[in-house]
């Protein structure tokens, strides 16, 4: 069953959060946190096994992506 959390967004946060769920075509700011959540994993696990992240505009050369935490 799931866990309901409460989280304070400050308003900036919150229109961040909204533009998100926009883009990412989500049915609800739940279901965005759990997907940003699970990006996020991944991206903490990779990096700590020694992946590199890069990303590449078209007609430009990859750039690393350097991810703090």
């Amino acid at each position: 069953m799931p866990s309901v959390k409460n989280i304070s967004l400050g308003p900036h946060a919150q229109e961040r959060l909204d533009e998100l769920v926009k883009k990412a075509k989500a049915s609800s700011a739940s279901e965005a946190v759990r997907n940003a959540l699970r990006f996020y994993e991944y991206v903490i696990e990779e990096s700590l096994a020694g992946a590199e992240f890069f990303v590449k505009h078209k007609g430009e050369e990859p750039t690393k992506i350097k991810f703090i935490f």
